[in-house]
């Protein structure tokens, strides 16, 4: 029997979970809660520094995807009152993060759909007919 690579819409909505580093993640955002915080940080300050090193470790040994640590640590922030969710969500009014996003969705688009390869044969082929050509198609 042959098997497919086609991903069905709920292979992609199901989060991969590694429940280790998860735990690991969590525990480094508990541990900093209970250290003794210096007088000059307030509470808040330092709860915020606890779920910002929990969400950290989370990403660096990739614990989950980026975007599900991000909203995750959102809503703790949120739902304990460290942060408004003005505040949480400020920064999303500005341009530039939707021209990143943008050019994510675009550079993800280009690469699953194989279009940058197609162009980049389309440049050889027209280009690379002699050596000289195809050094200059493979700068470009």
């Amino acid at each position: 029997m042959e098997t497919n690579n086609i991903n069905t819409k709920s292979d992609l909505l199901k989060p991969n979970v590694k429940i280790i580093p998860l735990i690991i993640s969590i525990m480094v955002g508990i541990t900093i809660c209970f250290l003794p915080r210096p007088a000059e940080i307030p509470q808040n300050g330092w709860y915020l520094l606890a779920v910002f090193m929990s969400i950290i470790v989370a990403c660096a040994i990739g614990a989950t995807s980026v975007g599900l640590v991000e909203f995750v640590g959102i809503f703790v922030l949120t739902f304990t009152h460290i942060i408004t969710v003005q505040t949480a969500f400020s920064s999303y009014s500005e341009s530039l993060i939707w021209l990143i996003v943008c050019a994510d969705c675009l550079s993800m688009g280009i690469t699953n759909t194989g279009l940058g390869q197609r162009i980049a044969y389309n440049i050889i082929k027209i280009i690379g007919k002699r050596t000289i050509g195809a050094g200059y198609a493979l700068v470009l």
